[in-house]
């Protein structure tokens, strides 16, 4: 019928869920991977954290590593994920030398009213990991279960970065919600 799922994880999550509030009769089905803000609001360690990684001069890898280590714990547990969280410290050392800076636009939590429209439009599945320093993933599920009972939400373990710790769990999920 040519409407689209997505599939968006962090800030990309807000901004689906923003795109699916705005134009929902375009999406058949929407899954939100550990969306930023969107359900609750950040702890203020984490939005002091990030502006002051933010604002860290480019060549300082130690400083960004430091705080994606921070903001992955059971990701960088494992040699093999730690190596995906060092490569995303390169790349963001490699685009903040690449690209101009642009204004960042924080994201917001979603209204009561937002959620219930969003859920009563599009058949929405939300993810998150239990340690996930973004919010309490049990106090977000809690609140889309009283205003919005229509999504479907699943908590695993693991933290921000479900599709690095926890793929296969993730997949399965994915796949399917959207069949």
């Amino acid at each position: 019928d040519g409407r689209l799922s997505i599939v968006a994880h962090s800030y990309g999550g807000w901004m689906a869920a923003l795109y699916a509030l705005k134009f929902p009769e375009r999406l058949a089905k929407l899954v939100l991977i550990s969306p930023c803000a969107t359900v609750l609001h950040a702890p203020p360690g984490l939005l002091v954290r990030a502006v002051l990684y933010g604002t860290v001069p480019c060549c300082r890898r130690p400083i960004a590593r430091r705080y994606l280590y921070w903001y992955a714990p059971d990701s960088v547990r494992r040699d093999e994920t730690r190596v995906i969280i060092d490569e995303m410290v390169d790349e963001d050392i490699i685009a903040k030398r690449c690209y101009r800076r642009r204004r960042f636009v924080l994201p917001t939590v979603l209204s009561d009213e937002d959620w219930h429209r969003l859920s009563l439009a599009v058949p929405t599945l939300y993810l998150i990991g239990r340690n996930d320093v973004s919010y309490s993933a049990e106090r977000a599920v809690q609140r889309l279960s009283a205003v919005a009972p229509r999504v479907k939400t699943e908590i695993t373990d693991g933290d921000h970065h479900l599709t690095i710790v926890e793929p296969e769990w993730v997949i399965r999920q994915v796949l399917g919600f959207l069949a």
